[in-house]
């Protein structure tokens, strides 16, 4: 196995400490204009930051659309009673 890089080692760190942060920021959606055009503005800066990394911006799109479906699920089941 090829050891990993100390610069690989501390990007993946800062990229993981961001990424916390962004996913516990948006973890709940909500049902507001403001909360979505933060939420996309905060993940395209998040992915320009790292955009030299096809895994990191794949996670970014895997966790906004974990978001938009959670928020679509609650707003199916509200709507349902």
């Amino acid at each position: 196995m090829s050891e990993i890089r100390n610069k690989e080692r501390e990007e993946e760190h800062k990229f993981i400490l961001d990424f916390w942060s962004f996913r516990k920021k948006f973890y709940v959606p909500e049902d507001n204009d403001e909360y979505w055009e933060s939420l996309c503005n905060d993940a395209n800066n998040l992915a320009v930051k790292y955009e030299n990394n096809e895994y990191f911006n794949q996670l970014i799109v895997c966790c906004v659309n974990d978001i938009e479906g959670r928020y679509r699920k609650e707003k199916a089941r509200r709507g349902s009673m």
